[in-house]
C-alpha cells in the first residue's frame, strides 16, 4: 500500500512539472523540455532495474534523445536536409515525442518491484526434429534470397551502391530462429547450428549495408539464450561496445575510409556543416511530418485515409496498398528526406496527440505483460515485439503489428503440427499396447 501511494505521489509531481515544461515552451523556445525528455526516459530505465530486455529497449529509445544534442543545446543542425530543419518543427516533434514517453511512464505499472522472470524461462520448448529442420530450411532459404545486388564493398561504401534489393521475407528471418529454437529440444547442437546459420546472416546483412536486421537478430538471440545469464553490469558494457561498433558500421556505410570513420562532422555540397546520424535523420523525417500536417499538406481526410491504408498493410502486401499507407515514402515524392520517423509521430499524424497517447499505454501495457504473463502467444508476440524495435520505433510501426502477428499465427501452426505427431505417436502406442493385451489374452 505504501509503495503504491508513494507511486501515485511521484507521478502527480512529475505530470506538474511535464504541464509546466509545456506551458512554458508554448511561449518561448529553450531546451528544459528536451531535458526532461531525456531525465524522464533514463528515470524509466531505472524503474526497470529488475527486467534487462526492457532496460535495454529503452536504452535503444534514449539513443534517438541524446542526438538531438547538438541542436537543442548547441543549435548545430543534426541532418543533411534543411527544408524542414526548423525551431518551429523540432520543437513540436519533440513535444509529441515527450507526450509518448510521458505516458509510458505515467502507465507503468507497479508490478515491475516485482522479481522478474525471463520470458525464455516462460516459454515451452519442445523436440520435434521436423519442425526443427524446417525451420532451419526457412532460415537458409531466407539468407540466400533476402537481399541481393551491390555489397558496400562493391563501390566502395553504402550511398554508392545503386544495384541492392532488399525482400520484406528477410525480416521474417527472425521468426524462424525461434521457431527452430522451440522445437529444438534444447539440444546444443541443434543450438550451435542455429548460431551458426544467424552468423551467415548477419554477414550478409553487413554486406549489404544492412544494421537493423542484425540489429533485430541480436536483441532476439538475447532474449532466448542470453538474458537469464548475463549480469547487469556485463549488459551495459556491451551495450556500450555494440553501440560504438553500430557507429562504425553507420560510418563504413558511407565512405570506406578511416578518415571519415573518425570525423564527426558532416559536410554538403554547399561546404556547409552538420553533424549527421542515423538518429538525427530519424528525427528530421519525424520534423517533416510536423510540418507538412502544419502546412495542411497533410490534411484530415489524408491522416484519415493513411491510417485504414496502414491497417491495411496489416494484412496485405505492401505493394498492393495505396502510398499513403507508407509516410516515409509519400512524403519523400513532397520534400526529399533520409526516412523513417518516429512511432510517436506516426500515431500524432494518425489520431494527433491521442494516437501518441494510445501507442504509449499499448507499449506500457506490454512491458507490464513481459513481467506477468504465462501465455505462450502473448509471450511470442512480446518476444518478437521487443525484438523488432529497431524497426517500429524509428522507421516503420507495421513491424509492431504485422511481423508480430505472423509469427505468433506461424508458432500456433507448428504448435498445431505437434501436437498432431505427438497424438499419432500416443494412439500408436496405445495400439500397440491393446494388441500386445489381445495377444496375450488368445
Amino acid at each position: 500500500m505504501r509503495l503504491y501511494i508513494n507511486s501515485i505521489i511521484e507521478k502527480i509531481i512529475i505530470s506538474i512539472i511535464f504541464v509546466i515544461l509545456i506551458l512554458q515552451n508554448s511561449y518561448s523556445e529553450n531546451n528544459n523540455l528536451f531535458m526532461f525528455a531525456i531525465l524522464l526516459n533514463a528515470f524509466l530505465i531505472w524503474k526497470y532495474k529488475n527486467s534487462k530486455i526492457i532496460q535495454l529497449l529503452l536504452i535503444f529509445m534514449i539513443s534517438y534523445l541524446l542526438y538531438l544534442s547538438p541542436y537543442f543545446i548547441s543549435d548545430n543542425q543534426i541532418a543533411f536536409y534543411t527544408a524542414y530543419q526548423t525551431n518551429e518543427y523540432f520543437y513540436k516533434a519533440l513535444l509529441i515525442h515527450s507526450v509518448f514517453i510521458f505516458f509510458i511512464y505515467l502507465f507503468t505499472s507497479d508490478k515491475i518491484h516485482k522479481k522478474y522472470k525471463s520470458i525464455s524461462d516462460r516459454i515451452e520448448v519442445k523436440n520435434n526434429i521436423l519442425i526443427y529442420y524446417f525451420s532451419i530450411f526457412i532460415m537458409f532459404v531466407i539468407t540466400l534470397v533476402g537481399k541481393k545486388g551491390e555489397s558496400i564493398f562493391s563501390n566502395g561504401g553504402y550511398r554508392t551502391v545503386n544495384d541492392t534489393q532488399s525482400y520484406a521475407v528477410n525480416e521474417y528471418f527472425l521468426i524462424f530462429v525461434l521457431s527452430s529454437y522451440l522445437y529444438s529440444g534444447k539440444n546444443k547442437k541443434k543450438i550451435s547450428f542455429i548460431f551458426f546459420i544467424c552468423l551467415i546472416y548477419s554477414l550478409k546483412n553487413f554486406m549489404y549495408g544492412s544494421r537493423i536486421e542484425v540489429l533485430q537478430l541480436l536483441i532476439l538471440l538475447f532474449i532466448v539464450f542470453f538474458e537469464k545469464y548475463i549480469s547487469s553490469k556485463l549488459m551495459w558494457i556491451s551495450v556500450s561496445l555494440g553501440f560504438i561498433f553500430m557507429k562504425i558500421i553507420e560510418k563504413f556505410r558511407v565512405n570506406l575510409s578511416l578518415e571519415n570513420i573518425l570525423n564527426f562532422k558532416n559536410y554538403r555540397i554547399d561546404g556547409s556543416e552538420y553533424i549527421g546520424s542515423n538518429q538525427g535523420d530519424v528525427f528530421y523525417n519525424s520534423a517533416v511530418y510536423v510540418g507538412l500536417i502544419e502546412n495542411n499538406i497533410f490534411d484530415n481526410s489524408f491522416r484519415i485515409d493513411a491510417f485504414f491504408q496502414f491497417v491495411k498493410r496489416i494484412f496485405m502486401p505492401s505493394s498492393t496498398v495505396d502510398l499513403s499507407g507508407k509516410l516515409s515514402y509519400f512524403s519523400q515524392q513532397i520534400t526529399p528526406s533520409g526516412g523513417g520517423g518516429l512511432i510517436s509521430t506516426y500515431f500524432y499524424v494518425w489520431f494527433s496527440f491521442v494516437g501518441v497517447i494510445i501507442i504509449s499505454i499499448y507499449l506500457a501495457f506490454l512491458f507490464r505483460s513481459s513481467y506477468i504473463s504465462n501465455n505462450q502467444s502473448t509471450l511470442i508476440y512480446i518476444t518478437f515485439a521487443f525484438s523488432t524495435i529497431p524497426r517500429w520505433f524509428a522507421y516503420d510501426p507495421i513491424t509492431l503489428f504485422k511481423l508480430c502477428l505472423y509469427a505468433v499465427i506461424v508458432m500456433y501452426m507448428c504448435k498445431f503440427v505437434d501436437d498432431k505427431m505427438r497424438n499419432k505417436e500416443r494412439k500408436g502406442k496405445y495400439n500397440e499396447s491393446n494388441f500386445s493385451l489381445n495377444d496375450n489374452v488368445q
